[in-house]
């Protein structure tokens, strides 16, 4: 069962503290903390390392900006997701202050409860599947070779855009502006990909088409994961998919092999991790052809089969090519006639020389 996301609210005003700490535990998808002040918050954020930080930004003592700062200067706690609320500092200049003291967003008060909770939902999502998109690049970074970092560039590619896009966004645009820069971003990729939720194949790239030799994206949407991989390849598939939805953590790099729309197979490298977002867990599936590889894998192991055999046939013939010089020698010696074989008599000088040496006492 999946953990509930974490969330902690920092306001020193009571009502304003217990009022929103009480509209997100009534959404009962949140495991909500509080604090009244800056220390407490630093303190509550090393001890329970939330996915969220509702930060107020004027607090007494350390203020929400220096939280901020502190939060963002350490390696463990830069990924919790900040997003700063004020009914103060409301102005662009005063907006722009926080977001450059690290926030991830930036929410002026007062706000609506739809609205906020929206807000919320929006931040949740999009910092879950930024912590996903980062585990797999460092995953990938662990394999590394050229694939793979064409890969993780990818990866990195969206994880910035989401990031980006919500600094910029307010309100509900957010959430719809972050789906399709996702969308825009695998399509762009030239690395094939398709999205599987709950067995079902919901996104492909252009690269994927190409891949599976289809037309549109309807030829592949709304198929089984299964579909698209060979039946040699299905209790493999299968496992990897339970991995992903129990752990959640992506799975290594494997060799598989797809069918194309047209029936024929390709050789396949396949990465995969999981995400989540409003519409529950998802699968993010990266596919490289390796048709190419495999050939030159082939024709390198052709030729080395090759090398071996030309040398287990040619092996020995040299002496016995000097063997029958001397046997020719021998024969115009018996005749009367002058060796045809000079390098034969060399070399049966050497040998004779060295057995006597060898016989000497």
């Amino acid at each position: 069962m999946n953990q509930p996301i974490r969330i902690l609210v920092v306001d020193d005003d009571p009502d304003t503290l217990g009022g929103v700490v009480r509209l997100l535990e009534k959404t009962g998808r949140y495991a909500v903390e509080s604090a009244s002040n800056g220390e407490d918050a630093l303190s509550s954020v090393q001890r329970q390392r939330p996915d969220l930080l509702l930060l107020d930004r004027d607090l007494p003592g350390i203020d929400g900006l220096e939280v901020c700062r502190q939060i963002k200067r350490e390696e463990a706690l830069r990924d919790i997701f900040v997003v700063m609320l004020s009914a103060s500092y409301i102005e662009s200049t005063e907006q722009a202050e926080g977001l450059e003291a690290g926030a991830d967003g930036y929410v002026a008060s007062p706000v609506g409860n739809r609205e906020l909770l929206a807000r919320v939902e929006s931040y949740v999502r999009i910092a879950t599947l930024t912590r996903s998109l980062r585990r797999q690049a460092l995953e990938l970074q662990k394999n590394g070779n050229d694939r793979r970092e064409s890969q993780l560039a990818s990866i990195n590619l969206m994880e910035d855009a989401v990031a980006a896009r919500d600094r910029a966004d307010q309100a509900f645009r957010a959430l719809s502006e972050s789906e399709n820069r996702y969308r825009t971003l695998v399509n762009c990729s030239p690395l094939a990909i398709f999205v599987n939720r709950n067995d079902r194949v919901v996104l492909v790239n252009d690269a994927c088409l190409r891949l599976f030799g289809a037309t549109a994206p309807e030829q592949l949407i709304g198929k089984s994961p299964y579909e698209l991989f060979h039946p040699d390849f299905h209790a493999l598939v299968r496992e990897r998919i339970r991995q992903l939805r129990e752990e959640g953590k992506p799975v290594s790099q494997v060799e598989e092999r797809i069918i194309r729309v047209d029936g024929a197979c390709v050789e396949v490298e396949v990465s995969a991790s999981s995400f989540e977002d409003q519409e529950g867990r998802a699968i993010h599936v990266v596919l490289s052809d390796i048709t190419a590889r495999k050939l030159t894998e082939m024709k390198v192991a052709e030729q080395l089969a090759e090398l071996r055999r030309w040398n287990s046939v040619t092996t020995g013939r040299e002496g016995r090519i000097l063997e029958l010089k001397q046997e020719v020698n021998d024969l115009l010696t018996q005749r009367g006639q002058p060796p045809r074989y000079p390098s034969a008599i060399r070399a049966a000088a050497d040998g004779g020389e060295t057995q006597g040496k060898r016989g000497a006492p």
